[in-house]
C-alpha cells in the first residue's frame, strides 16, 4: 500500500481510497535517537510554503498540560530551515521521551528561551503558507 512515512506506519492509503491511521504499527515502532540540527546545517532556502512541527513535554499533575519543547521547520524540499529546543516555561513533570526524544539533560544543554524562539519562528513564517498538523 502507498503511504506517507509508511516505514513507520503514520498514514497509509487503503484500497478503498480513504486514509486511515495505523496507530498500532506506529505505537510498536522502536524509539530512534533524537537528532538536533545545529544552525550551520540549516538550509537558507526558505520557500513560500513551509512545514512546522512542534514537540511538547508535559507539566502539571500527571504531565497533562502541554509545554513547547522543540520547534522544527522544513521547506518544500524537506530541508531543515529551523530546529530549536525550547526551555519550557513551567516545571516539566513528563518529558514524554518515547515520543519527543527529549529529556531533562538535552533540554538543559540545548534549550533556548520561549520568547526568542517565538520571535525567530514568527520572522521565518511571516508571509508564508504554513503546513502543520494537530
Amino acid at each position: 500500500s502507498s503511504g506517507i512515512n509508511a516505514e513507520y506506519g503514520d498514514v497509509t492509503e487503503p484500497t478503498d481510497g480513504g486514509i486511515t491511521n495505523s496507530l498500532s504499527r506506529k505505537c510498536n515502532r522502536k524509539s530512534r535517537p533524537i537528532v538536533i540540527c545545529d544552525k550551520s546545517s540549516f538550509s537558507t532556502n526558505i520557500t513560500h510554503r513551509l512545514a512546522l512541527d512542534c514537540e511538547m513535554v508535559g507539566s502539571g499533575k500527571g504531565g497533562l498540560e502541554n509545554q513547547l519543547a522543540r520547534v522544527s521547520i522544513v521547506n518544500v524540499y524537506g530541508d531543515v530551515v529551523y530546529d530549536k529546543i525550547v526551555l519550557p516555561r513551567e516545571t516539566v513533570t513528563d518529558y514524554r521521551s518515547a515520543i519527543t526524544g527529549l529529556n531533562k539533560e538535552i533540554i538543559a544543554a540545548k534549550g533556548i528561551s520561549f520568547t526568542v524562539v517565538q520571535k525567530e519562528v514568527a520572522a521565518i513564517l511571516n508571509g508564508k503558507i504554513v503546513i502543520g498538523h494537530d
